[in-house]
């Protein structure tokens, strides 16, 4: 009996050495999966003592790297991130944002690097740049809280008032030679 086990032990290792491997353990043989994503960009966890502003807060954010190409003008993919009712809206992959939902939310998904989609893309040619953790849970934030806000482009005119020095000229005395 014993002599039977030593001969099946042997003709397993026979059979693998000749198979090149194939039958070996998952862990040992090179894998032709590819890579795992990576983690992506970490979301900070944001105290905040009153509720995100949007105009004030988020949308700076925004404009600094996503509204060069995610404009009215531009709209890549059809999507426009000026106000909140746009990125509820989306584009041409759906919904910008999920209120009250920032970790399915597609706007956070992929510009932490955490979804199918990236961004901004590499060697972008508006210079934009990955957002920060903090940037990014500050977006968080404004989603779970509803992803409300507004956008007001009120332009304050300052009149002055101007103080008459000197009387009216209406008339410039005029020399022979047209001086």
């Amino acid at each position: 009996m014993r002599r039977e086990l030593l001969m099946i032990r042997w003709s397993l290792i026979a059979v693998l050495l000749c198979c090149g491997g194939a039958f070996a353990a998952p862990s040992t043989r090179p894998s032709t999966m590819p890579a795992t994503r990576p983690a992506g960009i970490g979301i900070a966890n944001i105290a905040h003592p009153a509720p995100v502003d949007f105009q004030k807060e988020v949308l700076p954010i925004l404009a600094s790297n996503c509204l060069a190409c995610h404009n009215k003008t531009k709209a890549k993919a059809g999507l426009i991130l000026e106000t909140p009712a746009d990125m509820l809206k989306g584009g041409d992959t759906g919904p910008a944002v999920v209120p009250k939902k920032g970790t399915e939310s597609l706007l956070l998904l992929a510009a932490a690097h955490q979804g199918e989609l990236s961004m901004p893309p590499k060697d972008n040619k508006v210079a934009a740049v990955d957002l920060t953790p903090q940037q990014l849970g500050l977006i968080k934030l404004w989603i779970d809280q509803g992803a409300t806000g507004s956008v007001s482009s009120i332009v304050q005119e300052k009149c002055r008032v101007v103080q008459q020095r000197s009387a009216p000229t209406h008339g410039v005395p005029i020399s022979a030679a047209g001086q």
